[in-house]
């Protein structure tokens, strides 16, 4: 496609990822780095919520990004609800998350991120289990694309 003229740009979502976990998370960001030398005068277009000044200069770097503009935004979007609860047990937790979406967030979405993937498949089936609709998503999942059709 290149050699053709046909590659008319590479985006990266959470490029932020790049610098921070390229290595050990998720090995194919690492492999980002290469894009400029692979394919030059295509334009990269990384997106990221969360890059400090300190990550956004190494991500130049690795990058090899010497012409770049950065379009900030504010954190905080007021289309965004952030809500903390305090329950001591984990059993509490799993319930008061099902009774909150049951009572406060009827026929809405939403995101409940959690610390593993096991924990989000269990997440998910326990709602599911007690009449929530919903569904886990994460790295290793292989029906991805199935799962972002039926969110849309």
């Amino acid at each position: 496609m290149h050699s053709r003229g046909k590659l008319g740009q590479f985006v990266l979502d959470e490029v932020h990822c790049v610098k921070e976990w390229g290595d050990t998370f998720r090995k194919p960001y690492s492999l980002m780095c290469q894009l400029k030398g692979d394919y030059p005068g295509v334009p990269l277009l990384g997106l990221t919520a969360t890059a400090s000044m300190e990550t956004r200069k190494v991500l130049m770097e690795k990058l090899k990004c010497d012409d770049y503009i950065v379009i900030q935004n504010k954190f905080n979007r007021e289309n965004l609800v952030y809500t903390v609860n305090s329950v001591s047990a984990y059993e509490d937790r799993t319930a008061a998350i099902t009774e909150l979406i049951k009572t406060q967030f009827v026929d809405q979405c939403g995101i409940i991120y959690c610390q593993t993937k096991k924990r989000c498949e269990e997440l998910g089936s326990y709602l599911r289990n007690r009449g929530v609709s919903a569904d886990y998503f994460h790295a290793g999942r292989y029906d991805k694309q199935q799962i972002q059709q039926q969110w849309t």
